[in-house]
């Protein structure tokens, strides 16, 4: 629905005649025949015509079919976005492409194995004239009844746990074939290339079995099987990328949620004025809350949230200088209950009711901005406004934002957002009796007061649904992929089992039989760590590249997925290798 709004009545009435700013956004629909492209220059020239200045910079125009997917629908906060981002999309199909790629290796190598277990029953078949064609239709039907079966699995494991996936994405998807049919041609694409994929390379190998060779005893040798050496590379190059990668996420979306905000945020509520109906009522709704006994000191401001603009030219010396900054305005005490630090100035501390009249307060973000030199205090900016404190920069959006210019003027008028120190244990009695002094008012509006230490906590909900997916599927990567080094050494110690067993009758010891047995898999693991690490680094600082504050290092996160790697395949290939060493050389031996 559509709700018109009052241009006469506060808040917008300041800006009924200036051309510069504005409340809300502005949707322009334009003709069939008119570019687009043209229609900033038209802007500047429409605004020109009716204002003299020259603050033509921030204007923008964005298709509004381009924001949906691209998280630019961000209103007054980043609660308020709906859409997506497509980077996600293309990230965890590609996640799911490696993983599906792992699991097609693990088919191949699995498979192989069995088959040269079976490479006498496969030379028997070619003796009662099996054709080398049909060996390979043989092996690809398997691999195709395989597939099918899985891929029925998958559907049905899909529809039951998509209400969990819809609430871990906050989205609504559904699996309907009927419907969307035309959405069948995924599971059948995904089929076809994964029969391809898998079938192929071990079909093909079964069908060029040695006939001679097999029945004279004679097996094929995996020192000679590149291949699949460079199956395992790429497998735990994947994994360690991966593994690499979800740490890295993990600990950058816990740097925002931890980063010091730069005030004191303990203990502190906020109630919109606006939200309650109460806009225009500060100094009554102060006075109420000072005499509620758990409260320990009220005060008003625009923390810790500032959405609102302002367009300023400032004069520096001949040259006029365009600022964009967010603007707000506090009580002459706010800075009692937030703590903030000022690097130039006090604020609005100790000034007269006249000063402070004229009195604001920048950051440094403004000060570099305006290229200032020295102490700006008593300088003047637009409207007469008077610098009388610079703040160190703090976080008044969540921190994957980049703090920018702020401009905080004391003006009780125009405060909208109050805010109350409380005890820690008298929060839930607090609330309740805030929620009776606001009612005292006749206001029947429906409001939430809001805890400061937490009012960002919504910004980083996608970053959380983020992590809990990426943790997901590394999880899962991990164990197709180490159940692929199962795989194979499976295959090898059964390639080299009579190997093993001369070794152990000449006197090998158990140590130095699995030192053999295990030596070239750890070459290859370390192969895949050293190409995946300079991979994954480049790939990974390019989404840290987006955040304006990132996590110091990025190097305890690839030594611990690097440890936890090498740790489980020595895990696994040493418990493996011992088991096989075990067996009795003469229970092996004695056919030969």
């Amino acid at each position: 629905f559509l709700v018109l709004i009052n241009p006469k009545a506060a808040p917008y009435e300041g800006s009924m005649d200036d051309w510069r700013t504005g409340s809300g956004l502005n949707y322009i629909l334009t003709r069939a025949d008119y570019s687009p492209d043209n229609l900033l220059d038209d802007t500047k020239r429409v605004i020109a015509a009716r204002d003299s200045t020259k603050l033509l910079g921030d204007y923008d125009y964005k298709r509004f079919s381009d924001l949906y997917m691209n998280s630019a629908t961000m209103r007054s906060s980043e609660a308020t976005m709906f859409g997506g981002q497509i980077k996600y999309i293309y990230i965890f199909s590609l996640i799911g492409g490696l993983l599906l790629l792992v699991a097609c290796f693990n088919y191949i190598n699995l498979t192989t194995a069995r088959s040269f277990a079976r490479s006498k029953d496969v030379a028997i078949r070619k003796i009662i004239g099996a054709s080398k064609t049909r060996l390979v239709l043989i092996q690809m039907s398997e691999t195709l009844f395989l597939a099918v079966v899985s891929l029925v699995i998958a559907l049905v494991t899909v529809e039951i746990t998509l209400p969990s996936i819809n609430a871990l994405l906050d989205k609504r998807l559904d699996l309907d074939f009927i419907g969307s049919p035309q959405v069948l041609w995924i599971p059948i694409a995904v089929l076809s290339l994964v029969v391809l994929i898998s079938g192929l390379y071990p079909a093909f190998t079964v069908s060029a079995f040695s006939l001679s060779s097999v029945l004279r005893g004679s097996s094929p040798k995996s020192s000679k099987a590149i291949f699949r050496k460079g199956l395992i590379v790429m497998q735990f190059l994947i994994c360690v990328g991966l593994l690499s990668s979800a740490l890295i996420i993990r600990g950058q979306a816990r740097h925002l949620v931890d980063m010091d905000l730069g005030y004191n945020e303990k203990n502190i509520l906020s109630l919109n004025l606006t939200d309650a109906g109460l806009f225009d009522k500060y100094q009554e709704v102060r006075s109420e809350l000072e005499r509620i006994p758990q409260i320990q000191k009220v005060t008003g401001s625009p923390l810790p949230n500032l959405n609102s603009m302002m367009m300023m030219e400032v004069e520096n010396g001949d040259e006029k200088i365009d600022l964009t900054c967010f603007y707000g305005a506090a009580d002459a005490d706010f800075n009692e209950l937030f703590g903030l630090e000022f690097i130039h100035g006090n604020g609005f501390e100790g000034l007269t009711a006249s000063e402070l009249k004229k009195a604001t307060i920048i950051n440094e973000a403004a000060l570099k901005r305006l290229g200032w030199e020295g102490n700006p205090i008593g300088r003047e900016l637009i409207g007469g406004r008077i610098i009388t404190g610079v703040v160190k920069d703090f976080h008044y959006s969540s921190s994957k934002n980049e703090i920018g210019p702020i401009l905080i003027d004391n003006r009780v008028d125009e405060i909208r957002r109050i805010q109350f120190g409380f005890r820690a244990r008298d929060k839930a009695a607090v609330t309740e009796q805030v929620k009776q002094v606001v009612a005292g008012f006749g206001t029947d509006k429906v409001f939430e007061l809001e805890e400061i230490e937490d009012f960002f906590a919504s910004s980083y909900k996608r970053e959380e649904s983020l992590v809990n997916i990426f943790d997901l599927l590394t999880g899962l990567l991990m164990v197709v992929a180490f159940l692929g080094l199962f795989a194979l050494s499976t295959f090898e110690n059964q390639l080299r089992e009579k190997e093993m067993s001369i070794r152990k009758v000449l006197g090998a010891s158990y140590l130095n039989l699995i030192k053999v047995l295990n030596k070239k898999f750890s070459l290859l693991i370390l192969i895949a760590i050293l190409i995946s690490v300079p991979v994954s680094y480049l790939l990974i600082n390019q989404w840290l590249m987006s955040f304006p504050y990132r996590i110091n290092s990025v190097v305890p996160y690839f030594a611990v997925a690097i440890g936890s790697v090498l740790l489980l395949s020595a895990l696994i290939l040493g418990m493996h290798s011992y088991f096989n060493t075990q067996k009795n050389p003469a229970n092996i031996l004695r056919n030969e």
